[in-house]
């Protein structure tokens, strides 16, 4: 049985492969998303701008060729409309130095996931983050 939310997660990375993998994770989790592909920063953010969808969390790898995922977060945070909507930001990257994970977590963010190899984890990823924001009360 589908868990239904009819809202929105912006997910962020470059390879096709991760994009495949978070769909397959997302349907194994039962969750039903609408889920917004982009493989650059800046259609993301034209997008999270323009939107009349109810973004339930950003998923972000953190490297990208153009703008990386520390980037990313600073374009929204320096955004008023952007911040004001307090949307979950969360990082699932292969790259997990401790100094990235340290300046992302300084930037604010809710979560720094190691990518995983198969769809269970990132079933079991996906069902952590979803459990944890459906009960969360955001600004109005």
């Amino acid at each position: 049985m589908m868990k239904q939310h009819h809202r929105t997660i912006v997910h962020l990375d470059d390879d096709k492969e991760e994009k495949e993998l978070f769909e397959a994770g997302l349907s194994k989790s039962g969750y039903k998303f609408n889920v917004e592909y982009f493989q650059k920063a800046t259609d993301a953010i034209e997008f999270l701008k323009r939107t009349k969808d109810k973004i339930f969390a950003i998923i972000s790898d953190m490297n990208m060729p153009d703008v990386d995922g520390l980037k990313f977060k600073k374009l929204i945070d320096t955004d008023n409309q952007l911040r004001k909507k307090a949307i979950p930001f969360i990082f699932i990257s292969s790259s997990a130095t401790p100094l990235q994970i340290t300046r992302a977590y300084e930037l604010g963010i809710q979560g720094y996931f190691e990518k995983p190899f198969g769809i269970e984890q990132m079933a079991d990823i996906i069902d952590t983050f979803v459990k944890y924001w459906a009960l969360v009360i955001p600004p109005l």
